[in-house]
């Protein structure tokens, strides 16, 4: 496969991002496309590397596009404004909504994207951004998995529009924390819990049923029955779970090793195959 640096006008700033083609990708065959979106203190080319994005979109043949959010001024730490957080992009009110709906239209115009299977994975704060983005773009997207992220329970969600959602969250992350309210680190955002973000996309989907539910050694996983077609909710929970990517590289300096009980990338793109848009 290839990686594309690119880079486009939005809002008066130049937003820039890095487009991976897999080596199956065939002009006038409609493919998959998977919006990355990185964590505080992240980029799109770390976000990519370091959970190992290039090789698990190869083996599918999704195409990724893997944008940066826009960096503060002093700081230098990039950031989404997914609402209730975080940083500079939330204090200076950037129009990520805006610029990411804006970059997937773009993508779609130069490659053959099938439009009823284009997904968005995020870690921390962009995790946060993809629920922004089913909440506010949701005839875009197919399925959101935000791994390590909070809903922003202080903006209602409209439209209220059905979504597939898979959530992956550690048990022990401290930095948004699965109970909810403020974690450790920079961002003293009082988050909403795991539980709230559930009951969300339960009411939204419409999910009438009981829970699904199976253990694997540190890994619980909840299949909510009943849903919606095109509203799957599926929550998976990491007993030893952190504010790591589940299986990603160990960048302890934010919040330890991350846990080896599940391949995150893998098992967010396996479920966005399995749930494409119903129209």
């Amino acid at each position: 496969g290839t990686l594309v640096s690119a880079s486009m006008p939005w809002e008066g700033r130049t937003r820039t991002y890095r487009i991976f083609v897999p080596a199956a990708y065939t002009p006038g065959t409609a493919s998959p496309l998977v919006v990355g979106l990185h964590g505080g203190f992240g980029s799109g080319e770390q976000f990519q590397r370091d959970n190992g994005l290039e090789s698990a979109l190869s083996a599918r043949g999704m195409l990724g596009v893997f944008p940066d959010g826009v960096p503060g001024p002093l700081s230098g730490v990039r950031t989404w404004n997914a609402g209730n957080c975080c940083a500079y992009s939330q204090t200076a009110d950037v129009d990520d909504v805006g610029f990411l709906g804006a970059l997937v239209a773009k993508v779609q115009r130069r490659y053959d994207v099938d439009p009823n299977r284009i997904f968005a994975i995020g870690h921390s704060n962009g995790a946060m951004m993809s629920y922004r983005l089913a909440c506010e773009l949701p005839g875009v997207f197919a399925a959101i998995a935000p791994v390590e992220g909070a809903i922003d329970d202080t903006h209602p969600c409209r439209p209220r529009h059905r979504m597939n959602v898979l959530i992956i969250h550690g048990r022990l992350d401290r930095n948004v924390p699965w109970d909810g309210g403020v974690g450790v680190g920079y961002s003293q955002v009082d988050y909403a819990s795991v539980t709230q973000a559930v009951v969300r996309w339960r009411r939204i989907n419409h999910c009438a049923g009981p829970w699904a539910v199976t253990v694997d050694g540190d890994l619980r996983t909840k299949d909510a029955q009943g849903c919606d077609p095109g509203g799957a909710v599926r929550l998976r929970a990491l007993a030893d779970g952190n504010h790591e990517w589940p299986g990603g590289a160990d960048r302890a300096f934010i919040a330890g090793s991350p846990s080896d009980a599940l391949d995150a990338t893998a098992d967010a793109l396996d479920f966005f195959l399995a749930h494409p848009q119903t129209t």
